[in-house]
């Protein structure tokens, strides 16, 4: 019998990218402090927030996707950034790039 995994809706947390390195994370919810110390699959929603070089327009882009492989949060870290930088150059206009990643259950 096979079970399907799929994103928990009690834990997860969120943390904006672009600021993360001064702010830490924004939600830390249920038990994922303890959860992400062991390698999990996980869901993870990007949503990023550009301004025209003009500043007169903000764009939003939404994206999702799965890890193929188990793996520690700090592992993720690396795959998001290759999925951001991926998608788009999002780097020189960025003023949110607030990413969710779920445990997957």
């Amino acid at each position: 019998m096979k079970t399907t995994l799929k994103p928990s809706s009690k834990h997860f947390l969120q943390y904006d990218a672009a600021t993360f390195e001064n702010e830490g994370f924004k939600t830390l919810n249920g038990r994922i402090s303890q959860l992400a110390l062991e390698p999990r699959f996980w869901s993870v929603s990007v949503k990023v927030i550009t301004e025209n070089f003009a500043g007169t327009e903000k764009i939003k882009d939404h994206f999702n996707f799965k890890t193929s492989e188990r793996c520690k949060l700090s592992d993720l870290r690396e795959q998001v950034k290759k999925e951001v930088l991926d998608k788009d150059d999002y780097l020189p206009v960025c003023t949110q790039c607030l990413v969710t990643a779920r445990v997957m259950m």
